[in-house]
């Protein structure tokens, strides 16, 4: 995922470019996962959730793990507020792993 920078600086953008980053990283952190995993993808991501997260107003991106052979959806806003590692440790384990605006992946 590439980050774009917007020219002209407002707190609109500046959120947009925090979240790009944020998000960036959590793909980054997906893909070393597969990396170390001798190139098995343990956790993949598998798009956006849109339809129901709208209706429920959580947006979020859809993470396969295929060693459980499930799925989850971890909104955007734990991706934001908890430290990286504790949300690719849930996504590994399917546990709960201290994770900030909620209390279980789903």
């Amino acid at each position: 995922m590439q980050t774009v920078i917007d020219k002209e600086i407002t707190p609109e953008s500046e959120v947009k470019n925090l979240l790009g980053c944020v998000l960036a990283q959590f793909e980054d952190a997906i893909s070393m996962v597969e990396k170390l995993s001798n190139g098995k993808a343990l956790i993949e991501i598998d798009g956006t959730v849109d339809e129901t997260g709208e209706k429920e107003g959580l947006y979020g991106i859809k993470v396969i793990n295929n060693r459980l052979e499930t799925a989850y959806n971890v909104p955007i806003e734990v991706i934001v507020k908890t430290p990286l590692h504790n949300v690719i440790d849930s996504l590994k384990s399917g546990e709960f792993r201290h994770l900030d605006s909620i209390t279980r992946i789903k």
